[in-house]
């Protein structure tokens, strides 16, 4: 298995265990989650875009060298993680950043 390969059987793995956290965590009345799981949240996201990144160096490296299986994988993972960050970012959005408007409805 190469190295990119094991990089995301890691990731999804500490994917796993954070969002299990994040469900056992109880949720506030007014929607947010806890800032700790907020901050796990963030963290996610930023690996998972930190991982895109490096999928699509391995993409253009492959692409270099004429290895055209190993190109379609490095840009499949870079989409896959790109997608995960996306995802991650717009939960990070909804749960856990101030929202003046849901904190006006939730005080009325």
């Amino acid at each position: 298995m190469n190295r990119l390969g094991c990089v995301v059987i890691l990731l999804c793995a500490t994917a796993q265990s954070t969002l299990a956290a994040q469900q056992q965590t109880a949720v506030t009345d007014i929607g947010f989650w806890a800032a700790k799981d907020c901050r796990s949240t963030s963290k996610a996201a930023g690996i998972y875009s930190y991982v895109s990144g490096a999928a699509m160096q391995a993409a253009d490296a492959a692409n270099e060298a004429g290895q055209t299986e190993q190109l379609k994988e490095s840009y499949e993972s870079a989409l896959l993680f790109s997608r995960l960050s996306a995802n991650l970012a717009t939960t990070f959005e909804a749960f856990c950043k101030n929202n003046p408007k849901h904190d006006a409805e939730a005080s009325d």
